[in-house]
Formats: C-alpha cells, sequence, structure tokens
C-alpha cells in the first residue's frame, strides 16, 4: 500500500508539473499582482456538492504545482467517504519556477546550509532571497479577497505547507492576519539557522491563539548530519509552540516515510485533527439528540478551534425528524421552526409540526401550520 501511495504522489506531481495547473480545479485565476509585480496564477477548487447558500472554510496550498491535486482529491475523500472533515474550498498556489520559490518563500538569506555549516556555495544569497512578506502581501490582499468576493467562505482559512512551504507558514504565524490554522509538514525549520523559531520567539504574544499541526518524516536520504539537525530543528518548533498555551497544537512523526511520501498521511492526519468534530456525522431516526446538544456539538468544537462553526440548518432538520420520529413533539418543533427558513415550502415539515402541536394540545399553532400545508398544497396543484 504505501509503495502505490508513493506512486500516486509522484505521478500527480508530475501531471500537475507537466500541465502547469490542476486538471481538477474548478477556476483558474490569472492576475498581474501588484506586490510581486508579475503576472501569477491561482487555482481554486471547489467541493462537488458547492452551494452559494452555504459557506466553506478555505484550505491554501503553497507549492501547488506540486500539491493542489493530491490536496483537493483528498478533502473531498475526507469528507464524502470518510466523514473525517467539511467541505472546504482549496486555493492552490502555484511557484513560477525554482528560483521564484527560493524568493517567495524566505524573508532572510541563510549563510548556513542544511547541516548548519557555512554554504560556500551561496547557494541562500541575497540577491535570491528574502521576498517573503511580497508574498504574503499577494496572498492577503489579491488572492483571498478573490476568493472571498467570488465563493461563499466562512472566513476559516488554513494555511498548508511543505518543506520550504512549511518554513514559510512558521514564520508568517506571528505577522499574518488571515489565517486560523497552518499544517506544517516537514518542514525546512533549519534555514538560517532555524531564524523561523527566533522569530516566534521574538514576535509572538504568549496569549495567541491559533491551530497547527506538524509532521515529519523519519526515513529520511542524505548525510546523517543534515537528516539530525532536519529533524531536531522540527522537534524544537514544536517544544517552542508548547509553550503557548492557546495554540491547539497536534503532531505526528512517520517512522517510514520519507521527505515527499509523508505528504499523503500528513494531508489526511493534519485535517482529521484540526477539523475533529466540525462534522455531527449521521444522524439516525433512533438517536437520542436535541437541538441544545446538537448546537452544544458544534460549540465545543468552534471554543477549541478559535472560531464559530454554527450548526448547519439540514442537520438540524434532522434532528427534528430523529424527535418527530421519538414522539418528542417539543424537541421536533424547537428543531424544525430553528431550520424552517429552509423547509418553509415543504408540505411534509408543515404536516409534521401541525401534527406536533396537536399533540401537544396547541390547536392555534398546529391550525396555523396546516392553512399552510393547504395553500401550499393549493399551488402544487395549480402548477
Amino acid at each position: 500500500m504505501k509503495s502505490f501511495f508513493t506512486l500516486l504522489i509522484t505521478v500527480l506531481s508530475f501531471f500537475s508539473i507537466s500541465q502547469n495547473k490542476s486538471k481538477n480545479c474548478i477556476e483558474v485565476v490569472t492576475i498581474e499582482s501588484t506586490y510581486l509585480n508579475e503576472t501569477r496564477e491561482f487555482w481554486i477548487g471547489l467541493p462537488n456538492s458547492y452551494d452559494s447558500t452555504k459557506s466553506y472554510p478555505t484550505l491554501f496550498v503553497l507549492d501547488a504545482e506540486y500539491w493542489f491535486d493530491i490536496t483537493y482529491a483528498l478533502t473531498k475523500e475526507l469528507y464524502q467517504n470518510q466523514d473525517k472533515s467539511p467541505e472546504m474550498i482549496v486555493v492552490g498556489i502555484p511557484q513560477i519556477d525554482r528560483q521564484h520559490r527560493k524568493m517567495d518563500m524566505t524573508f532572510t538569506d541563510s549563510k548556513n546550509n542544511a547541516m548548519n555549516r557555512i554554504d560556500s556555495t551561496l547557494i541562500w544569497n541575497t540577491s535570491e532571497t528574502g521576498g517573503g512578506l511580497n508574498l504574503l502581501s499577494h496572498i492577503e490582499k489579491e488572492i483571498i479577497p478573490y476568493v472571498n468576493s467570488n465563493y461563499s467562505t466562512n472566513g476559516f482559512n488554513t494555511m498548508v505547507g511543505h518543506s520550504l512551504g512549511g518554513y514559510y507558514c512558521t514564520y508568517i504565524i506571528p505577522i499574518q492576519t488571515s489565517f486560523s490554522a497552518f499544517l506544517i509538514y516537514d518542514a525546512s525549520i533549519w534555514y538560517n539557522s532555524g531564524d523561523a523559531l527566533t522569530h516566534i520567539e521574538q514576535k509572538l504574544p504568549k496569549d495567541f491563539k491559533t491551530n497547527i499541526y506538524i509532521t515529519s518524516g523519519l526515513k529520511f536520504d542524505g548525510p546523517d548530519i543534515m537528516v539530525r539537525n532536519h529533524l531536531n530543528k522540527i522537534d524544537s518548533l514544536n517544544v517552542l509552540l508548547q509553550t503557548y498555551p492557546n495554540i491547539n497544537l497536534g503532531s505526528k512523526s512517520y517512522q517510514n516515510e520519507h521527505h515527499n511520501s509523508m505528504y499523503l498521511y500528513s494531508v489526511m492526519d493534519g485535517l482529521t485533527y484540526l477539523f475533529d468534530g466540525c462534522e455531527y456525522g449521521y444522524i439516525s431516526l433512533e438517536d437520542p439528540i436535541t437541538l441544545e446538544s446538537y448546537r452544544t456539538h458544534y460549540k465545543k468544537t468552534s471554543d477549541r478551534l478559535g472560531f464559530e462553526f454554527t450548526a448547519p440548518l439540514n442537520g438540524i432538520l434532522y434532528v427534528g425528524y430523529a424527535n418527530h420520529y421519538q414522539k418528542k413533539w417539543q424537541n421536533a418543533i424547537d428543531a424544525f421552526e430553528a431550520c424552517y427558513s429552509i423547509v418553509e415550502n415543504d408540505i411534509y415539515v408543515n404536516t409534521v409540526l401541525a401534527q406536533c402541536y396537536q399533540n401537544l394540545g396547541n390547536k392555534k399553532q398546529s391550525k396555523y401550520y396546516n392553512s399552510i400545508v393547504k395553500k401550499l398544497e393549493k399551488n402544487t396543484i395549480e402548477l
């Protein structure tokens, strides 16, 4: 199975690179970026059942030329078949080439290499690095406003970054204003002798509240000194963030996965951890559930993530069905009336409401809903 996943990543990455865009994305947006001073693309993938009357969290994927396809596919799998996360909009932020990637995802130059030794090759010199703030402005002031203006988003933005993208995610935590969560995968925290760690220590308030999931792949190819430095810096990030009491922090290491193969597992585990509780799951007719307990479930998730996730109206509808089936008339009324805006023209729901009020002895309300049923039936016949 592992070799299949590795092959899958390789194939998807090759497709994205060779085609220069994702075959699955709903929209390819090309803009003249004021902050990067050049033409840039970004890609937008919507849920299969996208509905503009609902609102969705948004996942922003760095290095989209490698990782958009598989991330987008996994978000749909985790919602549709695994019931592990909500539906979400996925935005891919690709790089033009390696030179742009070096510039856009760094904030300083680095005189030391991945082994924390003086880099005589000067790969990370000042003329080719340090454009990270421009990329952040591009994301926050150009990409996010476009997505929010054209699609139904709820404001819960997550950034996912791998390798140098993971370093970028880490560095921007204290200086960004748009993200509620960060998924940091096998990050190059070693860059510039761990300057991202120093940056967090100096700039991140101790009461800062956010959500972070960190992963690493332990089956790493390369000189032992480089591997140790890479993994030790990731461990140091984990330890540092544990000193922030309001950060919802999760982490995992993959013993048998290397720098690239660990990404697939990281996406599955990271999104599962982040959105744990955001979906209540299937409500059967026998479930002992009330409107209050259903809303309490989402309140607990909201408190954990520091962002309000409201109970979906379609879920509240099924709370009503369950309580009606169990002959808990008042509970059924509470649920149906809480979601009435989406079922006001539903003959069955209005009939059920009339029955519930009748069973409680409230003839006035029962008569009211029966009158709505008659109007709806008349309109149906006329059509």
